[in-house]
């Protein structure tokens, strides 16, 4: 739900500002691919996001929501905010797909904290 909130059909219009940025729509083309991947991607995170926390033996929900943060600020924020500065991508889209990381990163520590309770 938070891709699709954040990276969906929602901002479309800002995904269209350039189009030659993003693949072809042509008659063969199809996102179930990338939809599969993306949906993918988002578990795999969160899993290693759990693995990371119970290895390191942490509970409650003080030291999980910093992890969260420091991850949001050191991965998705620089690398979006780069490819806006570098690409014709707009920095609206960077902030609503950070956005959407930060909502990701929250859930995952909520699910953590819930079931590390």
């Amino acid at each position: 739900m938070a891709e699709w909130l954040f990276s969906g059909d929602n901002w479309m219009p800002l995904y269209r500002r350039y189009p030659e940025t993003w693949r072809s729509s042509g008659p063969n083309y199809s996102e179930k691919g990338g939809i599969i991947f993306a949906t993918i991607f988002a578990f795999i995170s969160a899993a290693l996001f759990f693995l990371v926390l119970c290895i390191t033996g942490v509970h409650g929900w003080v030291v999980p929501c910093a992890v969260a943060l420091l991850l949001w600020m050191i991965v998705p924020v620089p690398l979006l905010f780069t490819l806006s500065f570098f690409m014709k991508y707009p920095r609206a889209l960077a902030l609503v797909h950070a956005t959407g990381w930060l909502l990701k990163l929250v859930i995952f520590t909520v699910a953590f904290a819930v079931f590390r309770l």
